[in-house]
């Protein structure tokens, strides 16, 4: 087995790898890695997020440019190096970063809620997700806010449930799913129970919720550390829950469940207690990637129908939903939406 002790090192509190490491263990030219690096087709802002280039010196002192990067950009990196051994390696290294993220989040220990001063929540608008891409510009931050007064309502129970199984919700599918008005917000903040975040793609803003600490005494479990989430992990949660928006109206009484990675979550039936697991397709699925469904049906939310032919072929018990059967508000797009670009490219508002 390779030796990948050193192969992951912290740089200000975040996992990282360099371009000599990556070279070595991919049996490639240190040069070729860094046109590698230089060539890829990604946006200004994911390159400046993710890799930052620097220098080391030979046994000569001779100084030469390497290559810092994150997880997310090593996998951008690597996504075109091919064969088997290559795989092996993504594997193995992905294992290291992963490793170090768990001792990490160990070493912090527990989430704490940061109050900085009394804010007022913002008001919903009408924000539209940009075009569909993982590797778009996006960035997230902790959104403090604060108010005085607590307020106990019918549906928090329920409601923190589901954000514990699913893991992230933004604030208007909170709203529009489980009756939550403004002052509900306000106190789950005040509370401890939510955790607010800023997250940004492409420029634009939404809000999103994560179970606090103060969520404790209702579902008995501690949050998830979410430090590491990628774009791909925000998305899919919320792309479950605009799902969900779409099957109450559609379907009978459903509970939402948690369920085994990759699937997002599960919904159970309330009359025929009948479950169905929920996999959000982003990209293109393999034949080796076809998850253990357990023999518990699927419903796979895919951007694109040919998403899931993989899936489909393997497992019988499968119900594919593209997204723009569940997201096709199209009345909300702005004007500037050209005529030639498809709108179901679009995630649906997310208010």
């Amino acid at each position: 087995m390779e030796d990948m002790e050193g192969m992951v090192f912290l740089v200000n509190g975040q996992p990282k790898t360099d371009s000599l490491k990556v070279a070595k263990m991919f049996g490639k030219r240190h040069d070729h890695v860094i046109r590698d690096i230089r060539n890829l087709d990604c946006s200004k802002e994911f390159s400046l997020l993710n890799f930052g280039e620097s220098e080391y010196r030979n046994d000569r002192e001779r100084p030469y440019p390497n290559y810092e990067m994150t997880k997310d950009g090593f996998i951008f990196l690597v996504m075109g190096y091919r064969g088997k051994e290559a795989a092996r390696f993504k594997e193995r290294y992905i294992e290291a970063f992963n490793r170090m993220s768990q001792q990490l989040q160990y070493e912090r220990g527990e989430q704490s809620l940061l109050i900085d001063h009394p804010l007022l929540l913002p008001e919903p608008q009408i924000n539209i997700v940009p075009l569909y891409d993982v590797h778009q510009s996006w960035r997230i931050q902790l959104n403090p806010h604060h108010m005085s007064v607590d307020i106990d309502f019918p549906t928090l129970d329920v409601l923190l449930d589901a954000v514990y199984d699913i893991g992230a919700i933004e604030q208007g599918q909170m709203m529009d799913l489980f009756g939550v008005r403004q002052q509900h917000i306000h106190s789950l903040l005040n509370t401890g129970e939510l955790i607010a975040h800023d997250l940004y793609l492409a420029g634009r803003q939404m809000t999103v919720y994560t179970l606090g600490l103060g969520a404790t005494g209702h579902v008995r479990k501690e949050p998830q550390h979410i430090q590491y989430w990628s774009i791909e992990d925000w998305l899919s949660k919320l792309v479950f829950f605009e799902f969900v928006k779409h099957m109450q109206g559609e379907l009978p009484a459903f509970t939402i469940q948690a369920a085994k990675p990759p699937f997002i979550g599960q919904l159970l039936y309330d009359e025929t207690e009948e479950a169905y697991q929920v996999l959000v397709l982003q990209r293109l699925m393999g034949q080796f990637e076809i998850p253990d469904d357990n023999g518990i049906p699927i419903y796979a939310l895919a951007r694109k129908l040919e998403y899931a032919e993989q899936l489909t072929k393997q497992k019988e018990q499968v119900t594919v939903y593209e997204f723009a059967s569940f997201m096709s508000d199209q009345e909300i797009l702005p004007q500037s939406v050209q005529p030639n670009i498809d709108p179901f490219d679009l995630l649906d508002s997310l208010r």
